[in-house]
């Protein structure tokens, strides 16, 4: 078929349009071109249609081939891009991806009969490539390990109130920490923190301090309502210093009726022992609680060793021993402060000090003297253990020795013997003389 006779051509005098206007291809309708039927395939051993072109050669004798698209010397109508442009290339202007950084990659071998190869593969992912996010946004970051701050502070809270929770007397004071502890801990596992592992031991640790300290703390007071201190109803009401301890012109009086009596140091020069006398003047007061301390004064009037005694101090004379640590030769004086700062309210005893020695036997010999007798209880209360103190003294009434024991536990309104041994000068011209001082034990 000749050009004239193309229906698809649009200088053709059959191709149907409105007018013949050469800048209105576009606008024109689409032509009615008659069905045709496709041409039929290519039986075996026949030529190939006119104008067909192999892509890879000529093909082999017998294969098929397709039928051509055209006929023979087909150019697309004016203005109609084509094939090429259309499908096979890219439109001028427009630029490729940019080729990949990297060592260059042979190209693949050439189909057989084409004399052409497959052009080169972009370069591996990897060699000098960083690989891009296919959605276009920046690598999530990774999750970055969580604080314990709140789990290690609760940990360290409960530590500091089971360390206090399990000396007797510093219990209470490890409630406070183990209130934070527990605080601290609930918080951190209720905001579901790091150191899950951490606050829980920190709350079973600060729990179990915080129930030891209330214990303990129960413990003290019940121990010291006991021994005649404070009470546990008056540590709860607030009322015990109140109604238990002395107001300041109590201790004022007391500090005005007790003084340093007489003292003696003895023993050995590493461990001196020390016997200090006070006296109460006053006519039937007793003021229970006093505290002494006991100073060692060397001759440039420095302290170099304290003792602290506390007890009761009845009218009359009341005898405290101790020892001291420092050597006995620089010891030149002993001075006592009395302090009232603990002092329960003074106790009315017209008949001064509730126990007494009785039936008194001294027996000296080669250097040792001992003494024995009985000490009676005049009151209604057991006193546990009391201690006996034998006191020598020469003709001047100096203090030459003495003897420190103690006696059994004496029920109200009874007797416990006693027996005490210890150096004695009983080389003096004139008859010794001896006095016992029995305390209860505070």
């Amino acid at each position: 078929m000749s050009d004239a006779q193309n229906p698809y051509d649009p200088q053709s005098p059959t191709f149907p349009r409105k007018d013949r206007r050469s800048d209105d291809v576009w606008d024109d309708p689409e032509p009615e071109v008659p069905l045709t039927p496709p041409p039929a395939a290519p039986q075996p051993g026949s030529e190939p249609a006119p104008g067909y072109q192999a892509s890879y050669g000529t093909p082999a004798a017998g294969a098929w081939a397709p039928p051509a698209r055209g006929p023979a010397g087909y150019a697309p109508p004016h203005g109609y891009p084509s094939p090429q442009q259309q499908y096979g290339g890219a439109p001028a202007g427009y630029g490729g991806p940019a080729p990949h950084a990297g060592p260059p990659q042979p190209a693949y071998p050439a189909a057989p009969g084409s004399g052409q190869g497959y052009p080169a593969s972009p370069a591996a992912y990897g060699s000098g490539y960083a690989r891009p996010n296919p959605y276009g946004y920046p690598p999530a970051p990774m999750d970055a390990p969580r604080p314990k701050g709140m789990a290690v502070t609760a940990l360290v809270f409960a530590i500091l109130g089971a360390m206090f929770g399990i000396v007797p007397f510093f219990a209470l004071i490890g409630v406070p920490f183990a209130l934070v502890a527990i605080t601290v801990a609930t918080v951190a596992l209720a905001k579901r923190r790091a150191g899950r592992g951490m606050s829980v031991a920190a709350l079973i640790v600060a729990s179990l301090s915080l129930i030891w300290g209330v214990f303990m703390f129960i413990v003290t007071v019940l121990l010291g309502s006991m021994a005649g201190g404070v009470s546990l109803v008056d540590s709860i009401s607030g009322n015990s210093y109140v109604e238990t301890y002395a107001n300041e012109d109590e201790v004022a009086a007391m500090l005005g009726d007790v003084e340093l009596e007489d003292y003696v140091i003895a023993g050995s020069s590493s461990i001196p022992q020390y016997l200090v006398l006070v006296d109460n003047a006053s006519a039937g007061t007793m003021y229970p609680g006093v505290t002494l301390t006991v100073n060692a004064v060397d001759a440039d009037g420095d302290i170099i060793d304290t003792r602290t005694e506390f007890g009761d101090i009845y009218p009359g004379t009341s005898a405290f021993a101790g020892d001291f640590v420092v050597d006995s030769e620089l010891i030149v004086d002993v001075t006592v402060d009395i302090d009232g700062l603990v002092m329960q309210k003074p106790v009315e005893a017209p008949e001064g000090n509730p126990l007494v020695a009785t039936d008194v036997e001294v027996g000296v010999e080669n250097g040792q003297a001992t003494a024995t007798g009985t000490i009676e209880n005049g009151s209604d209360e057991l006193r546990n253990s009391p201690d006996v103190v034998v006191v020598e003294r020469d003709a001047d009434g100096r203090i030459s020795s003495y003897g420190v024991t103690w006696a059994p536990s004496i029920s109200a309104y009874s007797t416990a013997p006693f027996t005490v041994t210890f150096p004695s000068s009983d080389t003096a011209p004139t008859p010794l003389t001896y006095d016992v001082h029995a305390l209860p034990v505070y």
